[in-house]
């Protein structure tokens, strides 16, 4: 019934909405009820609103929804009748409640319209509209309306800017195609050095920070990012945490070139990072799969006034993408865990989960780690850099083969 139903929606010509809408939306004023947004493609869509009845009873409404410009609209209807563990399709009732309609404003702004006109609806319900904000988007799934400027894929370059001290380190940066940004400081320029956990004054602010951000709005020359930004703490224990979120504005320009800045504390002190794309950044667009990355990368740590060159300073990746980092701490055995999964076909690009070893060998459920990586290929060989954070505390990693 659902399949031929949704062969008999009308294909919008009109349709321009990116497939990225898909997610969760809810009102943050009335947390409890929210609805499902599903992009089929072709200008249609399927939506399920999660709500309650006048009597406070669950209500699940369905709709079948086509893309006209940047609405949704379409019937709604009530499901009811079939119990669970029978399952008896016989039972099954869909009766129509009425009409919605979603306008989206961006990809994190809505308004829902509604109008419970049907047999199942009625004057207790009655219409009205709320305002709508994404809660969940898809994962590695882009969104940019038509019109909006879009970050161009690739290598990115940075200067973190200290206030306290004069003083700025470079940073390494990439855009993936879903246009979230991740980037890495550095301890000095031209080298992947980064401080092990042993850099004075482990127990307070490290001086390098990563950093993630992810599409918040855009307009036709610009692009406003969302920054999370931590220190490069991973190695640390006990956990510390150091976060700073802020908003950072990038110009594209109409051949494609990108720069921005933004001001924040992530405990180390008043900074101000400076973004622009590189020239001939798309060193990222090229077919990568697990077997690609398999082998033995030196980590490139530093204590204060020195840099560890133990030849069991490295992180070994296994050809169906598994991972581990050994180190000083462990004594040669793996004092990190790891796996590699690639998000995009066709690009360089690689999420990784990353877990402290415990000491019977089980993974340490209170630090693990998810972010986002690249593969660069250079001239002696290739570099992987790591970019994430357990929430609270960042995690940087670039090892070189």
């Amino acid at each position: 019934m659902l399949a031929a139903a949704l062969l008999l929606l009308p294909l919008s010509a009109l349709a321009a909405l990116p497939a990225g809408i898909s997610g969760a939306w809810f009102n943050p004023d009335q947390s409890g009820h929210g609805l499902g947004v599903e992009m089929l493609g072709g200008g249609r869509a399927l939506l399920f609103w999660n709500v309650f009845d006048p009597e406070g009873r669950p209500l699940n409404l369905y709709i079948e929804g086509s893309v006209e410009g940047r609405s949704i609209q379409g019937t709604a209807y009530a499901t009811q009748g079939m119990r669970f563990g029978e399952f008896s399709s016989s039972r099954f009732q869909m009766r129509r409640w009425g009409d919605i309609r979603i306008e989206f404003a961006s990809c994190r702004e809505a308004r829902l319209h509604y109008d419970a006109n049907g047999e199942a609806g009625g004057s207790a319900y009655g219409r009205g509209s709320m305002p709508l904000t994404r809660l969940i988007s898809i994962a590695n799934l882009g969104c940019v309306f038509p019109g909006e400027a879009s970050l161009p894929v690739g290598l990115y370059q940075g200067v973190h800017q200290l206030a306290r001290a004069p003083r700025s380190r470079p940073m390494r940066l990439a855009v993936a195609p879903d246009q979230s940004v991740w980037g890495v400081e550095l301890l000095q320029a031209g080298s992947p050095l980064l401080p092990d956990g042993t850099y004075f004054g482990n127990f307070g602010p490290l001086p390098v920070i990563v950093l993630r951000g992810d599409r918040q709005r855009a307009d036709a020359h610009s692009v406003t990012l969302a920054l999370q930004v931590f220190d490069n703490n991973w190695q640390r224990w006990p956990r510390y945490e150091s976060k700073a979120q802020q908003d950072m504005t990038l110009a594209v320009a109409p051949g494609g070139q990108v720069a921005g800045s933004a001001t924040f504390d992530a405990g180390s002190g008043v900074g101000t990072l400076f973004v622009e794309q590189m020239p001939g950044s798309a060193g990222l667009t090229y077919q990568l799969a697990l077997p690609d990355l398999a082998g033995t990368y030196r980590l490139h740590l530093s204590g204060q006034f020195y840099e560890l060159l133990n030849a069991d300073q490295a992180m070994t990746v296994e050809a169906d993408g598994r991972f581990c980092i050994k180190g000083w701490q462990a004594a040669g055995s793996c004092h990190y865990v790891g796996e590699l999964s690639i998000p995009f076909p066709g690009y360089a690009f690689v999420d990784f989960e990353l877990a402290r070893q415990g000491a019977a060998g089980g993974q340490d459920q209170t630090r693990r780690y998810h972010g986002r990586g690249w593969l660069e290929r250079t001239a002696t060989g290739a570099e992987l850099v790591l970019v994430g954070s357990d929430g609270g505390s960042g995690v940087g990693l670039i090892g070189t083969r």
